[in-house]
């Protein structure tokens, strides 16, 4: 392997230090012709919480947004994003016991991210 692209974010690293342990998820969707859009999640006793960010569509894909936690149970863990015809589709585990699915507006998501800009 061989680095092909390495950056940092000032907003990850506080986010980082104030949970025992933050990891990302594997799909990031496009989100406009500048961004792509994913999930992390972090852990802190006992509980999970979601955030979404966003990230340059182009090398070196630095973050550009973190939005505040999302409106998901605090023993819920998101598995899939999906952005289709204006809405923000998040799949997610509640609790090891069901699965869930929140569908939110574009809007109601950049509400989210109101709290924290680059």
């Amino acid at each position: 392997c061989v680095v092909q692209h390495e950056t940092s974010s000032p907003q990850l690293e506080q986010v980082a230090n104030e949970v025992s342990a933050i990891r990302g998820s594997a799909t990031a969707v496009r989100y406009s012709q500048n961004e792509f859009l994913a999930l992390f999640h972090t852990y802190k006793d006992g509980f999970y919480s979601t955030s979404a960010y966003t990230f340059e569509a182009r090398p070196p894909f630095a973050i550009k947004r973190i939005s505040k936690p999302l409106p998901l149970h605090p023993r819920a863990f998101a598995s899939s994003l999906s952005v289709q015809s204006g809405k923000v589709i998040i799949g997610y585990g509640d609790a090891d016991m069901g699965a869930r699915v929140l569908v939110m507006s574009l809007a109601y998501l950049e509400e989210h991210f109101d709290w924290c800009q680059k």
